[in-house]
């Protein structure tokens, strides 16, 4: 899969495309969760064909793409995480 070039939390794009370790497609971003004045990326918010989860900074693989994020976690543990609070 051609996931194009590395890109950091900065460049990734709402509705960028959200894979699990085991390649299944989980959903899309829909928000990227960051303290930009700090430099610090907390996670992502995707949102797919169930609720909407949030992926924290640690279930994300440090090498964003253009054209997909993979998360840490295979597709069992990504359902297992949790809704977006008030972030």
């Amino acid at each position: 899969m051609d996931l194009g070039d590395p890109v950091s939390y900065l460049g990734l794009e709402e509705g960028t495309p959200v894979f699990a370790s085991d390649g299944h497609e989980l959903g899309r971003v829909g928000r990227v969760v960051a303290d930009a004045d700090a430099d610090i990326f907390e996670g992502l918010i995707f949102e797919g064909d169930g609720p909407a989860r949030f992926a924290d900074a640690d279930d994300v693989v440090l090498a964003m793409h253009e054209r997909g994020v993979v998360l840490a976690v295979d597709s069992a543990a990504a359902r297992k995480l949790p809704a977006p609070d008030d972030r």
